[in-house]
């Protein structure tokens, strides 16, 4: 008789761990491609803003990275150190479940020297390209 209660128990006990896992394992969703771009290009914007050309210049395709540009990166990009602020305006990748490529727009807040009382708003228009699994800023 003891049996008899102590079973129901353990069984609706085991049921509700199995439920639970089940929704633990259902909630969790990996991010879209849409977002991991977004997230990518939001980092280089802001490593470009602090001036920090080795996380930026990691962030472009290897190819580009072994090309003689790579070597005029900083001077490319110079002038960053007047953005105030990047946001992302959006992320449009191609169509399909695994997107090779996608088209990003950012607003950067930038101050024009020599001074300039308010930022002013610049979309900043980027292609990215996924590579062995990574995505990478395209710079021609």
């Amino acid at each position: 008789m003891a049996g008899r209660r102590y079973y129901p128990t353990v069984r609706l006990g085991c049921l509700a761990m199995i439920v639970g896992l089940s929704g633990c394992a259902g909630g969790f969703q990996s991010p879209s491609p849409e977002e991991l771009v977004g997230q990518r290009a939001t980092q280089w914007a802001e490593a470009l803003m602090v001036q920090d050309f080795d996380t930026a210049l990691e962030m472009t395709t290897p190819g580009f990275r072994k090309s003689p540009r790579a070597s005029r990166y900083r001077a490319d990009f110079a002038g960053a150190s007047w953005w105030q602020d990047v946001s992302l305006k959006w992320v449009k990748c191609e169509e399909g479940e695994e997107p090779l490529s996608c088209e990003v727009r950012q607003i950067i807040m930038f101050m024009r020297p020599p001074a300039v009382s308010s930022p002013i708003p610049m979309p900043y228009d980027t292609t990215w390209v996924k590579l062995e699994g990574n995505w990478y800023v395209f710079n021609q």
